[in-house]
């Protein structure tokens, strides 16, 4: 049964894995919405209506929303699947009645669709309601880019790309590290990041080769993220309890 996909069954693992996201991660998730609440509430302490920096600009307010997008799809496989891969407490991940792949398939959905979207809604609900207010440091709405209309989708779209690629990283460490999975692989990706320093300056030319095309550019990230997912996959299909 490890490979089949039976819809009865799917639904099932994805109804108790909704159960799980709001018991473990819903107060993670309230918390990781309000936030924008707290600086808009320190911008008010801190200015007053005539001063010209009681302002938020729509670009810091978008790159709040995914810099928290990122901060969600990292902490949430560590939180909802979090025993998955641990002996003795990982049994009921193990006995589910479903295949590997229906098991995958909802962890996906819920680390790279679900959460984001979660939290991008809920963010820009927020963002509306303190837009609407004749008070605060919101002046406009958080659509409202037509100033800078092409550099908005295109961060848009960057930052869609590396929320899905921090997702499958953190899922593919799930399935690896069986305590402090998130500052595991924090301390990893800092390890990684300075190693790469390192010898980068080799690379340099390689470097500009491929930023002068864009379709590299934007397939790297892309690549390494299925990478990943495909791995977490296997490792999913392969563990030992």
């Amino acid at each position: 049964m490890s490979n089949t996909f039976d819809f009865n069954r799917f639904k099932k693992v994805f109804v108790r894995d909704f159960h799980a996201t709001y018991s473990r991660f819903g107060l993670a998730l309230l918390i990781i919405i309000l936030i924008p609440f707290v600086f808009w509430l320190m911008q008010c302490e801190l200015y007053s209506p005539d001063q010209y920096s009681y302002d938020i600009s729509l670009m810091n307010r978008i790159r709040r929303l995914m810099e928290l997008l990122l901060l969600a799809v990292a902490i949430a496989p560590g939180i909802i699947y979090k025993s998955c891969n641990v002996k003795g407490r990982g049994n009921y991940f193990a006995l589910l009645p479903a295949s590997t792949y229906e098991k995958y398939l909802s962890m996906f959905l819920y680390c790279c669709v679900v959460v984001p979207a979660a939290i991008a809604v809920g963010i820009l609900v927020l963002d509306t309601l303190l837009a609407l207010l004749p008070i605060g440091p919101y002046h406009k709405f958080i659509w409202q880019v037509d100033d800078y209309y092409d550099d908005f989708y295109v961060g848009l779209v960057w930052y869609i790309v590396y929320s899905f690629l921090a997702a499958s990283i953190f899922m593919f460490t799930n399935t690896i590290f069986k305590r402090a999975k998130f500052v595991k692989t924090v301390l990893w990706l800092l390890l990684i990041g300075v190693v790469a320093l390192i010898f980068s300056w080799p690379l340099q030319y390689l470097g500009d080769i491929l930023y002068s095309a864009e379709t590299a550019v934007w397939a790297i990230p892309l690549i390494v993220a299925i990478v990943l997912q495909y791995f977490t996959y296997i490792r999913l299909k392969k563990m030992q309890y």
